[in-house]
């Protein structure tokens, strides 16, 4: 999608990290383990922000900097002279062009704490 070569990368370590995670739940039965998985929230609410409550017209575009395509200029960050922040940062994904929105780790959280992007979701684990 974005940077497919990445994406592999991604999806490789994701495998590879749950296939461990089930391997150190077999060795520790009594142990409540979870594999949480931040790849797939996020490009998922990449993919479908609408869906997610996220303005879809800019996904890529850092809410708070200083101009540029994608609102990013490492010189001019957000804070410093010249950066402004956007009107509604829970409708944008991408704060500075490094970090997600509140809003969005928000939505992370919540898929991870109910599924279906933590294996067992978190919440279960409670009982």
């Amino acid at each position: 999608m974005y940077r497919s070569k990445y994406n592999g990368l991604t999806r490789y370590h994701n495998d590879l990290l749950r296939r461990q995670v089930e391997a150190l739940q077999k060795d520790h039965p009594y142990a409540k383990i979870a594999f949480a998985d931040y790849y797939s929230p996020v490009l998922s609410f990449l993919s479908r922000p609408a869906n997610f409550g996220f303005d879809g017209s800019s996904t890529l575009v850092a809410c708070c900097g200083a101009g540029g395509e994608y609102n990013y200029n490492p010189i001019a960050a957000c804070g410093f002279p010249g950066a402004t922040a956007c009107a509604d940062p829970s409708r944008a994904v991408n704060w500075d062009g490094i970090h997600l929105t509140e809003a969005a780790y928000r939505s992370i959280a919540g898929t991870w704490l109910r599924g279906p992007f933590a294996e067992p979701p978190i919440r279960s684990l409670a009982h």
